[in-house]
């Protein structure tokens, strides 16, 4: 448990942004804004390498071909291939499945997803979603939505989520149903359905092996299933944490979870759903949070002025301790840390002066230069037990 401090900070003055994504190879990270803009930005740098001009909305993207293309879905159906280096329009399409756009008619879209296999999956309020083949742009399917429920009747609603499977093997979809289902992405037949959540799920994803499924719903728990089985298998639940979004670590062994009304997120043990340990942010109220694809680094977009506020650590979270450990720290330092009570015997006597004798020649470094501390250490060697000063 600590604070996280920016390695970077990323700021657009009232333009928040609504998604951000990270490359392939993790050299760049693509953001979002709500006018509808999409810029990239060198993630060691922080320097903006392009952006594109505002939009009628804010579209849903991902990266393609190792980072090469980006491609572009907005509310409309309208599609737009960007060129991953410097931004420019490669492809634009009208909304699929019409030849021109007809702003009187069209049906807005509510989620996308590019699978591996070359397939693109569009989902439409009406409560259709259909497959697409990525490189004639040709529908090749269709799925069908999620039911609700008014009194006794039973109504389609549209899917709301749509996520493929790294290898492209199977398709979740999530509407407002308070399920997920798992569907076979060669037939496009359903295969499981995930209940358990009490509300909505707001967000559905796979580990990057493919084996698990991490679902998120308004009832503010996040949940990890087998996406060979359905099988629930871990539920993520904390009082001091209502789970507003949540996403997988690369190697699947952590859940990061963002804590709602909370300047704070949380990482959890996927195997066990134990707390592994929680970071307070400079601000609360994020919307979004993805991981590096190493693993290090955990980037954070806010509703504020800041577009990225964070790069904060997940294995740097131990690097970080250990880093803070080689040097002196103080009392209340070294209890947090778990570490020893007792200071390195060289935050005593002074770097290079551990089996120095003679406290004359000692440099005590802090917070360690008062004298008491020069006595206790002189009263340990003479093989005394005294009190910590």
């Amino acid at each position: 448990t600590g604070k996280t401090t920016p390695i970077r900070v990323f700021e657009e003055d009232g333009n928040p942004a609504r998604q951000v994504v990270f490359s392939p190879l993790g050299n760049v990270l693509a953001v979002v804004l709500a006018n509808g803009e999409v810029l990239a930005v060198d993630a060691k740098t922080g320097k903006t390498l392009w952006r594109t001009k505002p939009g009628r909305t804010a579209p849903q993207i991902a990266f393609r071909d190792d980072g090469l293309r980006i491609y572009a879905v907005y509310i409309d159906g309208s599609f737009k291939v960007l060129d991953g280096a410097s931004g420019r329009l490669r492809e634009e399409y009208p909304p699929l499945g019409e030849r021109t756009y007809d702003p009187s008619s069209f049906v807005q879209v509510t989620a996308v997803a590019f699978s591996a296999k070359g397939d693109l999956a569009v989902a439409r309020e009406a409560g259709e979603t259909v497959i697409w083949r990525e490189s004639e742009m040709k529908a090749i399917a269709q799925i069908g939505g999620h039911n609700t429920w008014s009194g006794l009747t039973k109504a389609r609603s549209g899917i709301k989520l749509l996520v493929y499977s790294p290898d492209g093997r199977r398709l979740v979809s999530a509407g407002s149903d308070h399920t997920a289902k798992v569907w076979d992405a060669d037939t496009y037949a359903l295969k499981h359905e995930l209940s358990g959540h009490e509300q909505e799920v707001k967000h559905v994803e796979f580990s990057n092996d493919g084996d698990r499924i991490l679902t998120v719903a308004d009832d503010k728990t996040a949940r990890i299933w087998s996406a060979e089985t359905g099988r629930l298998l871990v539920t993520v639940r904390d009082s001091d944490c209502r789970v507003r979004y949540a996403t997988f670590s690369p190697d699947g062994k952590r859940v990061a979870a963002l804590c709602e009304l909370a300047n704070s997120f949380t990482l959890w043990d996927t195997e066990t759903g134990a707390k592994w340990g929680e970071l307070t942010l400079r601000q609360s109220h994020h919307n979004a949070l993805a991981f590096h694809p190493s693993g290090d680094f955990i980037v954070f977009s806010g509703v504020g002025r800041e577009v990225v506020p964070y790069f904060a650590s997940t294995r740097g979270l131990v690097v970080r301790a250990k880093a803070r450990a080689a040097r002196c720290l103080t009392r209340s330092e070294r209890e947090k840390f778990g570490l020893s009570p007792e200071p390195r015997r060289w935050c005593i006597t002074g770097a290079g002066l551990e089996r120095e004798n003679d406290a004359t020649k000692w440099k005590p470094l802090w917070p360690y230069q008062e004298v008491q501390w020069r006595d206790w250490l002189r009263a340990r060697d003479n093989g005394l037990k005294p009190e910590l000063p």
